[in-house]
């Protein structure tokens, strides 16, 4: 018999005429290697985020309602899906701690810094977006 994982990772014969101890040394190296590549794929995907963040953070100039008008999301969507995901594993977040990290610093030291009042222009876009 031949197994193919679904990612055909590797390829490996299993043979009904082998010990139990093959079987069980298959299974280990094949969770061993699909536990890398998912290891992998989460420190990219780790890597991109914490870039997105840091681009955010130098581009302070940014509005938050431009980006939710053009993109449907903004720096407290980022740091509300934060919360939520750290307490899907069961770490307890707050909105300001989250916050914080997506900022990079306290928010309402972020709004007093960079944010400007919308324009009742971005304020009807905005809306005009959410009724779509």
């Amino acid at each position: 018999m031949t197994f193919i994982p679904v990612r055909g990772l590797f390829e490996a014969f299993i043979y009904f005429d082998r010990f139990n101890e093959d079987y069980i040394t298959i299974l280990m190296i094949m969770c061993l290697d699909i536990t890398l590549i998912m290891d992998k794929k989460k420190e990219i995907q780790s890597a991109v985020f914490e870039r997105l963040i840091n681009h955010l953070q130098k581009e302070s100039d940014v509005q938050n309602i431009d980006m939710m008008i053009l993109a449907g999301f903004c720096r407290n969507c980022l740091s509300r899906w934060y919360q939520e995901e750290a307490e899907k594993i069961g770490e307890e977040s707050n909105p300001d701690e989250a916050r914080e990290i997506i900022y990079g610093m306290p928010y309402q030291e972020w709004k007093e810094l960079h944010q400007k009042p919308a324009s009742q222009e971005q304020l009807d876009l905005m809306n005009a977006r959410k009724e779509k």
